[in-house]
């Protein structure tokens, strides 16, 4: 349809940075200071705009597919211009939302946008003379953020402090490799040049003059309060985000916080019920619950090899023969598969200077035409708490049939190009991963079943499973806790200790990702829900599991509301 074209098209001229991400190139000179008044203003007229549009279409639309479509992109400009009565622009950075990270590894040539050729480098060093302006903008939103008593928590831009001492120290923001050097064209040395003033003078200036505006005046003005409820109107703020998160209409917050409680404890009860039945078959089988976090005091070789990597290529090995192992096993098994379906995916680590504020691990999908595959990013800051039998089910999240396999069906089934790349349903996306997480379980239990036992490892593989799936159940009572109940950070870690066995600087990132980023915890465990109840009843009408799944996905991303 014309409409979903203008829109894109319109969407990358105000987004340029978002059609470089999916490969579309027209743009890569392009860069919007979205910190802006005028920018924002123009944004919103766009927003209201196609709502509109989209309005007149459905009074005119006469298939059910072009209805769904249409439904779809009229509920996400309708949220994304709600949020703007919440003045979130007053906070544009914090250590969890740090764009000067997302930049630095931009200019070290290790992200999506192209780096490459010589007019790569001018089209990049277009774009960050106007990232340059934007961290100006970002000190003035600050300053409102002042103004109008809008601020962030004083421990948390003590931790931005740290990445933005620690990127001037380390200079990250360096090409690796100079790539400049390879080139012998007439005109490489002012391009040399210019690189030299913008990337090594002027962007370490920009840097160092946010620090010492966060040092010198932000600190004093940020509170000491941890989460939403730090501000006025902090509950209504905190109801859109866990609206927008779980696309839930009218949510019930002290249900979903009591529905995490019952979550928490039947799956203790599985885990407990696990290592009753398999200690007596394999007498030597360690119950991490038992370690108590305490695993850098773990002495025993053996039991430190059988619960932990040993440094990066083990891990890189070990995800990449989960990878090889899933796509033979759980994946033919649940899902009809085919060639048009791109399930290949690389798997990288985390940069460095990202590693200390971000959570295990994180997916970056594709570009549109697959020239770029998805990546699975895995955190290795702290290898020696990383448990191998947690790495089952995070492959099947992030990989297959988790969001790399979501989104890559989405674009194969050809879908308007906004379905996947403009916004998205966190509990359709996190939801669809944590399903995934639970179809790898079915599967052991499935073989658990047909073969009267697990193999010992298949145990710890059933044991992390249930360990992630406590993780997202442990969201629902914590971020609820924090910005609904009141929780502070000490709370919410003696709870999520007790019954995790993440490591403690893990926790720490967890629970300060949830301050941070309020209700998109809340959409893994909401979003698996819904899909086990249509696969629980799409079982009673004897309706093939395979189809099933097709039909869940073929349309991509949308509210639950849709299903």
């Amino acid at each position: 349809m014309k409409l979903y074209e203008d829109f894109m098209n319109e969407y990358f001229s105000l987004a340029p940075l978002s059609a470089t991400y999916i490969g579309i190139n027209d743009y890569n000179d392009k860069l919007i200071n979205y910190y802006e008044d005028n920018e924002i203003i123009k944004y919103k007229k766009f927003l209201k705009k196609y709502i509109s549009l989209v309005n007149q279409k459905l009074k005119l639309s006469n298939t059910e597919k072009n209805k769904h479509y249409l439904n779809v992109l009229k509920y996400r400009l309708k949220m994304d211009l709600e949020g703007y009565q919440y003045n979130f622009h007053y906070l544009p950075i914090d250590s969890l939302h740090n764009t000067i990270l997302n930049w630095v590894e931009h200019c070290s040539g290790k992200s999506y946008i192209p780096l490459k050729t010589i007019k790569d480098f001018k089209n990049f060093l277009s774009r960050m003379r106007v990232y340059l302006e934007s961290i100006d903008s970002i000190i003035n939103r600050m300053k409102d953020g002042i103004k109008n008593k809008i601020t962030q928590p004083k421990k948390v831009m003590k931790k931005v402090l740290v990445d933005l001492e620690n990127v001037l120290k380390n200079k990250d923001y360096l090409l690796q490799d100079n790539l400049l050097n390879e080139y012998n064209s007439v005109n490489v040395n002012d391009l040399k040049n210019d690189y030299n003033l913008v990337i090594k003078k002027l962007f370490p200036l920009q840097i160092k003059k946010l620090s010492n505006f966060i040092k010198n005046t932000y600190l004093k003005n940020c509170h000491d309060g941890f989460g939403l409820l730090a501000f006025k109107n902090g509950k209504e703020m905190y109801n859109y985000l866990v609206r927008y998160h779980t696309t839930l209409k009218n949510p019930n917050i002290p249900e979903i916080h009591n529905l995490g409680i019952t979550e928490v404890k039947r799956i203790e009860e599985n885990i407990n019920q696990l290592f009753i039945k398999y200690k007596k078959i394999y007498p030597n089988l360690i119950n991490p619950k038992n370690m108590k976090n305490d695993m850098k005091d773990i002495k025993d070789i053996k039991v430190r090899e059988k619960l932990f990597y040993k440094d990066e290529n083990d891990v890189l090995k070990s995800f990449r023969k989960l990878q090889t192992q899933i796509d033979k096993t759980v994946l033919p098994k649940y899902f009809n598969i085919n060639d048009k379906i791109n399930t290949k995916y690389k798997i990288k680590r985390i940069p460095k200077f990202k590693e200390k504020n971000k959570g295990g691990a994180y997916y970056q999908r594709s570009s549109y035409d697959i020239k770029r595959l998805g990546t699975f990013y895995i955190n290795m800051g702290k290898i020696d708490q990383i448990y191998k039998c947690n790495s089952y089910s995070l492959s099947i999240h992030e990989g297959n049939p988790g969001h790399h396999f979501q989104t890559s069906y989405s674009n194969d089934m050809k879908n308007p190009l906004f379905i996947s790349f403009y916004e998205d349903e966190t509990a359709y996306v996190e939801g669809w991963g944590l399903y995934a997480e639970y179809l790898g379980r079915q599967y052991l239990l499935s073989e658990e079943k047909e073969k009267g036992l697990l193999k010992e490892e298949q145990v710890y593989d059933l044991f992390g499973s249930y360990n992630m799936e406590m993780l997202r159940a442990l969201r629902l009572v914590i971020d609820t806790g924090i910005h609904y109940y009141g929780w502070d950070f000490k709370k919410s870690f003696d709870y999520m200790k007790k019954y995790s066995e993440l490591g403690e600087k893990e926790m720490e990132n967890e629970i300060y990702r949830y301050s941070l980023n309020p209700g998109q915890a809340l959409a893994y465990k909401i979003g698996e829900l819904k899909f086990k109840k249509m696969k629980e009843e799409a079982i009673k009408k004897n309706q093939n599991i395979k189809n099933f799944h097709h039909n869940i996905l073929k349309y991509g991303s949308r509210p639950l509301w849709m299903l």
